[in-house]
């Protein structure tokens, strides 16, 4: 956001300089080097643009990872605790056979 800013004051400032014909000591000579500046400007502002998406992105898919291991941590207690129950269950059935009395209506 603060390149985009930048570049538009620096537009807006080099327009008024343009409107005001201010004659330039090397205005034949300097044209190469504000060529240059100007493609240093423009690739300034699309790197750091690119850039910034790109953390974006980063920041969203490190989400969506601490997403994922959160639900697989999840589901393995849950898992462990299924596993327990059943067990318990299991040796509680084992145990009610053999030494309980059924009674036969």
């Amino acid at each position: 956001m603060g390149a985009i800013i930048c570049t538009f004051l620096y537009g807006t400032f080099c327009q008024f300089i343009q409107k005001a014909q201010v004659p330039f000591l090397f205005s034949k000579g300097f044209d190469c080097f504000n060529y240059l500046v100007l493609f240093l400007l423009l690739f300034s502002l699309y790197y750091s643009i690119c850039s910034l998406l790109d953390i974006v992105i980063n920041i969203f898919n490190l989400g969506q990872f601490a997403n994922t291991l959160a639900k697989r941590k999840y589901q393995e207690n849950e898992n462990k605790k299924n596993i327990t129950v059943k067990k318990k269950s299991f040796f509680e059935k084992i145990i009610d056979c053999l030494f309980t009395k059924k009674t036969h209506d």
